[in-house]
């Protein structure tokens, strides 16, 4: 099972140094911490919503840039026990694109279906 979410938003908080995605209009019901990257789903377990924290350390990028993203792909692999989760975004810096990313792992506590999700914006 595959499936795909668009996110209508990204927000970075340079004092907290956050980044989160989100789809508007969506009633929160649980989330799952993956080392700090954590995934936010609605009501009928769809993602509505992704924060990074300490994004700049995770990225290895500085906190300027993350305020000059133009892109966001993310891909979560569930399994019965598992969840891995690898989140890539571009940068704009120098007038050029640049892609940095991430990946985390940890246990399905939220009994998640086993498949394939996604959240791009």
């Amino acid at each position: 099972m595959a499936i795909n979410n668009k996110a209508t938003n990204i927000d970075y908080d340079i004092e907290n140094d956050s980044l989160y995605t989100y789809a508007e209009g969506q009633e929160y019901a649980d989330s799952l911490d993956l080392n700090d990257m954590i995934i936010d789903f609605n009501s009928e377990g769809s993602i509505m919503g992704i924060e990074v924290l300490d994004a700049s350390k995770k990225f290895k990028i500085s906190k300027f840039d993350l305020k000059n993203i133009v892109g966001f792909k993310s891909k979560i692999f569930v399994s019965k026990d598992t969840v891995k989760i690898e989140i890539k975004i571009s940068i704009l810096k120098r007038n050029r694109t640049v892609e940095k990313s991430v990946i985390a792992m940890g246990l399905n506590d939220v009994s998640l279906s086993e498949g394939t999700l996604a959240i791009t914006c």
